[in-house]
C-alpha cells in the first residue's frame, strides 16, 4: 500500500498576518432603464488598538449583537491593527473581536476573548471608543472623566501614528491599557464565578462606562446649578482614576450589582444557577485590589517609548493577572462547593493583592516564552495506530539552555480555521497526538495553533 506523509504546520506563539488596504469608496455606475439602483456604501477602514492588535477580526455589525454573523463582511487586522471593510448597509457598527492569536504588539501578548467597538463613522476601534459605543458615552465625557490630553478625539487618536505627540501618546496608550486590565479581570473573575464569557466582558465593561456617565452627570448637574446660583462653589470633576482604591470601588459596586442581577435572572427563568454571587463578591475584593495595584504599575510608565522592553513588561502582566484572577475565582467557588447558607466566603489569594509586592516583581521580570517548536514537520501514514505525532518544547530567554522541554503547560488553541479537533496535547510534557490515525488522501496537511505558558 502507498503511503504518503502529511504535512502539518504548527503555529506556536505566532500568527496568520493579513495585510489591511486603505480605504476608499465605492463608485457607482450608469444604470439601464428599468434595473433597480445598487446601494453604494463608503468603505470603512481604520485601526484596533489597545496597543496596536494583530489578527483581530474586524467587521461591521449590522444587528449590534457584537458577533460576527453571515453577511457581515470581516478582515483580520495587520500588525499595526489596520482593518479596510466595504460594507454592505448604511447603519452599523465597527466591531473587533480577539482570539487565542490576535496579538498586542506593545505588550508582546497573546489577547483573546476581548470584544471592542466604535461607531461607524470612528476611525479608531479601542477600550474607550468601546466606552462610547456601548456606554452610550460622549468623546467629551470619555476624555474627561479619564483625564485624557484636553481636545484629544478618541475616534480618530492613534497613539501609534507616526508623528504623534510622544506625550499624548503616552497618556493615551496608559489609559486604554488600564481600561482592559480592569475590564479584563473583572470579566475573568465574573467568568470564573459562573458567568457567560459574553455576559462577564460586557458586565464588566459597563461597569466602567456607568461610572463615567454617574461622573459626568454629576458635574455637569453641579454646572448648571453654578450658573443659576453664581453664590455656589466652582464644580469639581470627580475623575475615574483607575489605579485609585477609592475610584475603583464605585466600578466594584456596579458588577457586584450587575452578576448579581444575572444570577438573580437565571434562578427567576426557573434555572438552576451556575452563577455564584457570593463567591465572585468575595473574589472581587482581591481583584480589585489587585487591579489598583497593577495599574499604578502601569500608570506609573513615564518612557514615551512605547516600544521599550521596560513597558513591554509591565504591559503583559495584564494578562498574567487576568489569569491569576480568572484560576481564584474558580477556586473559590470549588473551595464552598455546598456550604450552608450564611457560611463565610473561603476566597482563595490572589497573588498581585498582597502588599508584598514579590509577586508582581517576579511576574513582570519572568520573561514570556519567544516561542516554541515540534519536532517533526511530517505525519507518515506508515505509523499505523500510532499516532503521536511528535514533541512540543518550549523556547524561553530566561531559561539557562534557551530550550526547556519541562515546567512549561501546553494547550491547543480553539481558532477557527485550524484544526484543533484532530489533536491532543499533555499539557506537561508537550507531546502531540492525533486523535485518528493520519490519511494522506482524506487530508494532506493540518494547521495548528499550540500555546505554551510558563
Amino acid at each position: 500500500m502507498r503511503k504518503n506523509k502529511v504535512t502539518l504546520s504548527l503555529s506556536p506563539l505566532a500568527l496568520l498576518t493579513l495585510a489591511a488596504c486603505g480605504g476608499g469608496t465605492t463608485g457607482g455606475g450608469g444604470l439601464r432603464s428599468g434595473t433597480p439602483p445598487t446601494p453604494t456604501f463608503s468603505a470603512s477602514s481604520g485601526k484596533v488598538e489597545d496597543g496596536p492588535l494583530q489578527n483581530a477580526i474586524a467587521f461591521p455589525d449590522y444587528n449590534n449583537n457584537g458577533i460576527l454573523d453571515v453577511g457581515e463582511p470581516s478582515e483580520r487586522t495587520g500588525a499595526d491593527g489596520s482593518y479596510s471593510l466595504t460594507p454592505t448597509q448604511a447603519n452599523y457598527s465597527i466591531v473587533a473581536v480577539t482570539d487565542d492569536t490576535t496579538f498586542d504588539t506593545i505588550s508582546k501578548s497573546f489577547v483573546p476573548g476581548i470584544t471592542l467597538k466604535a461607531p461607524s463613522n470612528s476611525s479608531m476601534v479601542t477600550p474607550t471608543t468601546t466606552l462610547m459605543e456601548d456606554g452610550g458615552l460622549t468623546a467629551e465625557q470619555v476624555v474627561k472623566v479619564l483625564g485624557l490630553p484636553e481636545g484629544m478625539n478618541p475616534m480618530t487618536f492613534s497613539a501609534h501614528a507616526v508623528g504623534v505627540d510622544p506625550d499624548k501618546a503616552l497618556a493615551v496608550e496608559l489609559a486604554n491599557q488600564q481600561i482592559l486590565s480592569v475590564v479584563n479581570s473583572f470579566a475573568a473573575t465574573a467568568e470564573g464565578s459562573g458567568v457567560s464569557e459574553a455576559a462577564a466582558f460586557s458586565a464588566a465593561l459597563m461597569s466602567v462606562a456607568e461610572v463615567i456617565k454617574d461622573k459626568s452627570d454629576v458635574y455637569e448637574a453641579a454646572v448648571a446649578a453654578k450658573a443659576a446660583d453664581d453664590s455656589l462653589a466652582a464644580p469639581v470633576l470627580a475623575k475615574l482614576i483607575l489605579s485609585d482604591a477609592a475610584s475603583m470601588a464605585f466600578v466594584h459596586t456596579k458588577i457586584v450589582g450587575k452578576v448579581n442581577v444575572l444570577a438573580a435572572a437565571e434562578v427567576t427563568a426557573g434555572l438552576t444557577s451556575n452563577i455564584k454571587s457570593s463567591e465572585f463578591a468575595a473574589t472581587m475584593v482581591e481583584t480589585v485590589k489587585a487591579a489598583v495595584i497593577v495599574n499604578a504599575k502601569i500608570n506609573a510608565i513615564t518612557d514615551t517609548d512605547l516600544t521599550s522592553a521596560a513597558t513591554k513588561d509591565i504591559l503583559a502582566i495584564s494578562q498574567v493577572f487576568k489569569d491569576q484572577v480568572h484560576a481564584a475565582a474558580k477556586l473559590t467557588v470549588t473551595n464552598n462547593a455546598g456550604n450552608a447558607v450564611g457560611v463565610a466566603v473561603n476566597t482563595a489569594s490572589v497573588a498581585f493583592a498582597s502588599s508584598d509586592s514579590t509577586a508582581l516583581t517576579n511576574a513582570i521580570a519572568n520573561k514570556a516564552p519567544t516561542a516554541i517548536a515540534l519536532d517533526v514537520q511530517t505525519i507518515s501514514e506508515a505509523s499505523g495506530t500510532l499516532l503521536k505525532v511528535g514533541d512540543v518544547t518550549t523556547i524561553d530567554a530566561a531559561a539557562a539552555n534557551g530550550t526547556v522541554s519541562s515546567g512549561f503547560k501546553y494547550s491547543i488553541s480553539t481558532v477557527d480555521g485550524t484544526d484543533h479537533v484532530a489533536f491532543t496535547i499533555d499539557q506537561t510534557t508537550g507531546a502531540l497526538s492525533l486523535k485518528a490515525a493520519a490519511n494522506y488522501e482524506v487530508q494532506s496537511s493540518y494547521k495548528l495553533v499550540v500555546t505554551t505558558t510558563d
